[in-house]
């Protein structure tokens, strides 16, 4: 009896609701960190390189791009919680889905990213074997078309051999 009226205290304030669905909340992540941590540094990663490209471009839009990585953020972390209510579903040592979902993520954001390095990196070898694949990315990322991005290149090229 004791134990049913300390819940009942614990439940009539709201630091005690607050604790509760905090500790819930955490409990349903458990084991699932990994790939959480993962999924939220490669937002960061293309974060911070999009910021770079942005100052190269003259244009810095860090509230663009902030309200971009939290919506990011909100998406995956449905997505995530989703899946890994489904591996729950499906016995709970099994995280097939959730991880997944969170490489698909992580390979998504890996290709924005690549996308970013090479526009502040053009020159850099390991880029230029990915520039022709990553094309349509680069032409999104620098609002132009995508048979204008190998101009816009040698454009830069140029006005760089002009300063010198």
């Amino acid at each position: 009896m004791k134990f049913i009226a300390k819940l009942a205290d614990i439940f009539s304030t709201f630091w005690g609701w607050f604790l509760a669905i905090f500790i819930a909340v955490g409990n349903f992540f458990a084991g699932h960190i990994g790939i959480i941590n993962i999924v939220l540094f490669a937002v960061i990663i293309d974060a911070f390189w999009g910021i770079f490209v942005s100052i190269k471009q003259g244009k810095f839009v860090l509230s663009e791009l902030a309200r971009l990585s939290i919506s990011k953020l909100l998406v995956y972390g449905c997505v995530l919680a989703l899946f890994i209510a489904i591996d729950k579903m499906l016995g709970g040592s099994l995280v097939v889905s959730s991880t997944i979902v969170a490489t698909l993520i992580v390979l998504v954001e890996a290709w924005s990213t690549l996308a970013s390095m090479i526009i502040v990196y053009p020159n850099m070898a390991f880029l230029r074997l990915m520039k022709k694949v990553l094309k349509g990315e680069i032409a999104s990322k620098l609002g132009i078309a995508e048979s204008q991005v190998d101009s816009y290149f040698k454009d830069k090229k140029n006005d760089k051999k002009a300063k010198n």
